[in-house]
């Protein structure tokens, strides 16, 4: 299992230069699912609790005025904490509730913080380019207000291409977001090289990334065709909010800790851990040294 430094300290530059992210085939983007859904069968019932607290935590938050500004600050820090629960699951030591809050002890919590600043920073910094564009492609004039609420359609073009260039720029942060809590939990690196180590590994595994891609946009499709189907052929609102409400219940039990537990898989994938050394057989005969020639 991939072990943080247990010194606490941060990763040297040349230890850091020499994690370079394996490049892996295409169908592992698939494989990633799978393997976490193999890590969830040990533990099910763990790792559903542990997502209904962490799902229970921020509707809390959301209520509080100016508490969302916490839970987008301590994000970071919940993810290195499920990071932790797979890596210890992994290595057979079990996973529990309280690993949900591993990522608040140690030298880990600092270095997440600061990661979900160095990520604050990057959607203020993606906020102001926004409105740079929309006012060079759209204007804010009252002339251009009225005629957007007169005939929104005429603007439709210029939307399409500010979005599109937002969310372009929008791709490389969580390129970088996206292993670098489970970099700063196990390799205990600081959060500016885990992020830039974690866009280098979605670089070199764009193929792998692209069906994982793929599979986490189809499973909300997936799921919503029988409650397109149940509305269609009933006429009552009712069943058709009943099925859709079990089915997204389903959905948080069973999806949210497979794609939890797969950004664990992926990132084992990319930064495998070299294999322990054989273990010494003290009881087999040695050689004896034999001395140099005078």
């Amino acid at each position: 299992m991939p072990q943080a430094n247990q010194k606490g300290s941060a990763m040297t530059t040349p230890a850091i230069a020499a994690l370079e992210p394996r490049k892996a085939e295409a169908g592992r983007g698939w494989d990633w699912f799978v393997e976490a859904v193999g890590l969830f069968r040990q533990s099910p019932g763990i790792w559903i609790g542990i997502c209904l607290v962490y799902v229970v935590i921020i509707i809390a938050a959301s209520a509080v005025p100016g508490a969302s500004l916490l839970t987008t600050l301590f994000g970071p820090v919940f993810s290195g904490g499920l990071i932790l629960a797979c890596a210890s699951q992994d290595a057979g030591t079990g996973v529990r509730i309280e690993h949900l809050f591993a990522g608040f002890r140690g030298s880990h919590f600092g270095q997440l913080v600061l990661l979900a600043v160095l990520y604050l920073g990057a959607i203020l910094a993606l906020v102001i380019v926004g409105a740079i564009l929309a006012i060079a492609v759209l204007g804010l004039s009252p002339s251009h207000l009225d005629v957007m609420r007169s005939d929104p359609t005429q603007y439709f073009l210029p939307m399409l291409l500010l979005i599109t260039v937002l969310f372009g720029l929008f791709i490389p942060v969580m390129m970088g977001m996206w292993l670098a809590p489970a970099l700063i939990a196990l390799r205990n690196i600081g959060p500016v090289d885990a992020f830039k180590l974690s866009f280098k590994a979605c670089m070199v595994n764009w193929a792998p990334l692209l069906i994982y891609g793929l599979v986490v946009l189809l499973v909300p499709f997936v799921i919503a065709i029988p409650v397109g189907i149940i509305w269609a052929a009933s006429s009552s609102a009712g069943l058709t909010a009943i099925v859709g409400f079990i089915l997204l219940v389903l959905f948080m039990v069973f999806a949210m800790p497979v794609a939890f537990i797969s950004i664990y898989t992926a990132y084992r994938d990319m930064f495998p851990m070299p294999p322990p050394p054989p273990p010494v057989d003290f009881n087999a005969t040695q050689p004896l040294p034999v001395p140099p020639p005078l």
